[in-house]
């Protein structure tokens, strides 16, 4: 018997002065929205491997997955993010949305959260931080300065190698590289001034306006955003937190077990 294959619809919404691409996995009545963290490419191309990934949600959610805007102005902050996001899920008519943002999404999902209470029903943060640190901000002018210089090759590596464990990397290591590979020079600008914009993130003063219920999700291997991050954003929300022992920053692609808490978490009464 064949699988059905999910209703997938790939758009883009008109923002200030670009467009901001979308992706529509139709399913059940509940809105899910996805913010992934920052990539190299437009994401555009994953949304059937997320549907296959997010497979259980679909009885129950319609998952719709932004991307960053296409051509972003030379200076675009976490600020600007946010602004074209909401606007973007105005035009969609999304309110009350099962909110889910990794890593730089992370960011701008709480952002929205504090922002616009109307738009977040849930929220589940995922290797990410309320606020930029030191050491962060050391890995995000690296890897700007090696999308500036066009060492596209040298920025795959070091992005892969700070993102996954060191096990899951050398176990798919080629599969990773040539995910990334190609990357355009148009492509290479457009990460840079998104890795600059996160920079100067900083939500602690708007932290405590998030009124929704929040699960804040770690990894104690994360090199980027260690697992106190998470306990933080629990804390000061007056939500929930999880971390996961052996797994660092993508811990949300490699542990089988990290959807069914995102599930839980959705689906609690």
């Amino acid at each position: 018997m064949n699988t059905p294959q999910p209703d997938i619809h790939i758009s883009s919404i008109p923002t200030a002065s670009t467009t901001l691409d979308y992706a529509r996995i139709a399913g059940g009545q509940k809105p899910f929205v996805l913010l992934p963290g920052l990539y190299t490419k437009s994401l555009m191309p994953l949304a059937p491997a997320v549907a296959m990934q997010y497979k259980r949600f679909l009885g129950n959610y319609t998952i719709t997955m932004f991307d960053r805007v296409s051509e972003p102005p030379e200076h675009y902050t976490v600020s600007d993010m946010v602004a074209d996001t909401i606007r973007a899920m105005d035009a969609l008519h999304i309110r009350d949305a099962y909110m889910m943002g990794v890593s730089a999404g992370g960011m701008v999902a709480q952002a929205i959260a504090a922002e616009r209470p109307n738009l977040v029903k849930s929220l589940v943060i995922g290797s990410s931080t309320y606020a930029m640190t030191e050491h962060a901000r050391g890995i995000l002018n690296n890897w700007s300065a090696l999308a500036k210089a066009g060492k596209a090759d040298e920025l795959g590596r070091s992005f892969a190698e700070l993102i996954y464990t060191e096990a899951f990397y050398a176990r798919h290591k080629e599969a990773i590289l040539a995910s990334l590979a190609g990357t355009t020079e148009a492509e290479l600008k457009r990460f840079a001034i998104f890795a600059d914009g996160l920079c100067s993130f900083d939500l602690v003063a708007n932290l405590r306006a998030i009124t929704c219920p929040v699960l804040a999700i770690g990894g104690a291997l994360d090199r980027i955003f260690p697992p106190e991050q998470a306990k933080q954003i629990a804390q000061q929300t007056g939500g929930k937190s999880f971390i996961f022992n052996n797994y660092g920053h993508a811990v949300y692609d490699e542990a089988p077990d990290y959807l069914n808490k995102v599930w839980e978490f959705f689906e609690e009464k």
